[in-house]
């Protein structure tokens, strides 16, 4: 149960930091949610997966 609880704090994490931050944050914030989501979120709970996820696309958009 911590292992989960530790994941849902990362995501939680990196969505605060995603909305609050500019550019240059919400960039570092894709970066380690690129390297998190496959390796880590995709083993993962469902929830915490489904919020990986919506963060990337996200991301996408900002790269667009």
């Amino acid at each position: 149960m911590s292992f989960k609880k530790a994941q849902m704090d990362t995501i939680k994490a990196l969505e605060n930091l995603y909305k609050e931050g500019g550019y240059m944050e919400k960039a570092q914030v894709c970066e380690a949610v690129d390297a998190l989501h496959n390796k880590v979120f995709s083993l993962s709970y469902e929830d915490v997966y489904k919020r990986s996820n919506a963060l990337l696309k996200k991301c996408k958009k900002l790269r667009e």
